[in-house]
């Protein structure tokens, strides 16, 4: 049957010689892979609605299972246009569409991840730098909708020793004790600073929390680590290599 649903397009690749197969996260239906047959044609009807990013209302053909469907139809529903000109926000909002590509699950929903990645996007386009800092709030999100909760309540940061490394218990997601033997990442006090203050702000808010080059690197790291732990696999967004080209 042919169901409706809005939708943000994560990713597309190369199908035969005409079709592309297509990653959507949506409203009702979670993550799903759409066959969009003879959309790499001349007379190709869909324009941008299958770059990454859209905003779209989408029809598909829904086969039971099957974590293959196929697509009827799509059609924009906002551009995000501002977004789409600049390079560091676009950047961010890949980095957000391949965490959550590489994260969720086919025909899983998520009605409510999906208004946090909505409403990530809507912060990147409204914007004008810290672009970074909204991407740092959806991985709060993305791990907590994961079942993978962090609690930085009992990390207090030392001020009296600025090269002080806080050990972090990426099995607990909290601070790790004296002699624990799971695998813990030290962070800096200042990324520890950092992640305290996304942690505990609202969504439109993480906006006016600047990032250095250098404490955005260990933050990518320590997300990597700690959705890598988790989801058992290791985990390369190659989406971040881009970011400061």
């Amino acid at each position: 049957m042919i169901v409706k649903t809005d939708a943000i397009t994560l990713n597309a690749r190369k199908y035969g010689d005409s079709s592309k197969i297509v990653a959507f996260f949506t409203r009702d239906y979670g993550k799903v892979s759409l066959m969009a047959k003879g959309v790499r044609s001349a007379k190709n009807k869909y324009g941008s609605a299958l770059e990454p990013l859209s905003y779209v209302e989408l029809f598909f053909y829904q086969k039971h299972n099957n974590e293959l469907h196929l697509l009827s139809e799509v059609n924009i529903n906002k551009q995000f246009r501002r977004l789409q000109s600049n390079y560091d926000a676009i950047t961010c909002g890949l980095i957000i569409a391949e965490l959550t590509n590489i994260t969720q699950e086919n025909d899983h929903p998520n009605s409510e991840l999906f208004e946090y990645l909505l409403n990530s996007l809507e912060l990147l386009n409204k914007a004008e730098k810290n672009y970074f800092s909204i991407v740092v709030a959806y991985m709060f999100k993305l791990a907590e909708s994961l079942g993978f909760f962090l609690d930085f309540n009992f990390m207090n940061v030392n001020e009296s020793n600025p090269n002080q490394l806080y050990p972090f218990s990426l099995e607990h997601g909290c601070a790790a004790i004296a002699g624990e033997h799971s695998k813990v990442f030290r962070m800096s006090r200042n990324v520890l600073k950092i992640l305290k203050e996304i942690y505990d702000c609202e969504q439109k808010e993480s906006a006016n929390i600047a990032i250095d080059i250098r404490s955005q690197n260990e933050i990518h790291d320590f997300f990597v680590s700690y959705l890598g732990f988790h989801l058992e696999k290791k985990i390369n967004l190659k989406s971040y290599n881009l970011l400061n080209i």
